[in-house]
């Protein structure tokens, strides 16, 4: 069996558990990133946007070691779809197992499914459509902004009128920043988070975006 490292993050009066393996060189799915743990924080301050969660069907891309959709499944979201590539289908599905206790199953459902960026979204579909589309410190490489985007851009135009997309990033290389940021403007109205809605730990490369319909 691999040794899995393992942290507690506290939110919503919840202990996640989440186990990574950053020694796992495959792939950055493999460890929790700072991104995460923000959107997490910045639910935490805003009642309003985590009462936005309850009911709604939730498509995560990139979903890492699942922090992130397992918080949003936990604050009462009805379906949460955790997507990333083979590598990291471990590391998820041993996340789901170990936080399954932190939601209720009744009215909510988490599934985890294999899939990478710019592929055929039919499988994705399947368990759609999506209120919200959330992705956290997905931007790292120039190459995987247009698929990144073109998923999105698929996906939300198959969701509500009103489908939501929240993206969180932490800008390590400036022009891959910018790039991603340029593109999703083009796309759709984007609005970032403020700092004073951000928690104070957080580190200042950190970014969330919102995101929804050009109006």
């Amino acid at each position: 069996s691999i040794d899995l490292m393992q942290s507690q993050v506290e939110a919503f009066g919840f202990t996640f558990t989440i186990r990574q393996n950053p020694q796992d060189q495959s792939s950055t799915g493999t460890k929790l990133w700072s991104s995460s743990e923000a959107v997490v924080r910045w639910l935490q301050k805003n009642k309003s946007i985590r009462q936005s969660i309850q009911g709604k069907r939730i498509l995560e891309l990139g979903a890492g070691c699942g922090l992130t959709g397992l918080a949003l499944a936990s604050l009462g979201a009805s379906f949460v779809l955790l997507t990333d590539i083979s590598d990291v289908q471990y590391l998820l599905n041993t996340n789901l197992s170990g936080n399954r206790h932190l939601f209720n199953e009744q009215t909510t459902s988490v599934q985890v499914l294999e899939y990478r960026w710019g592929d055929k979204l039919d499988e994705v579909m399947k368990y759609g459509p999506f209120d919200i589309i959330i992705g956290t410190d997905i931007v790292y490489k120039a190459e995987l902004v247009k698929p990144l985007l073109d998923t999105i851009s698929l996906v939300h135009e198959r969701g509500p009128a009103n489908a939501k997309i929240i993206i969180a990033v932490e800008e390590r290389d400036g022009v891959v920043h910018r790039t991603f940021v340029e593109e999703f403007q083009k796309r759709f109205q984007v609005n970032k988070v403020k700092a004073s809605h951000l928690h104070s730990d957080d580190s200042p490369f950190v970014h969330i975006f919102t995101a929804s319909k050009i109006q």
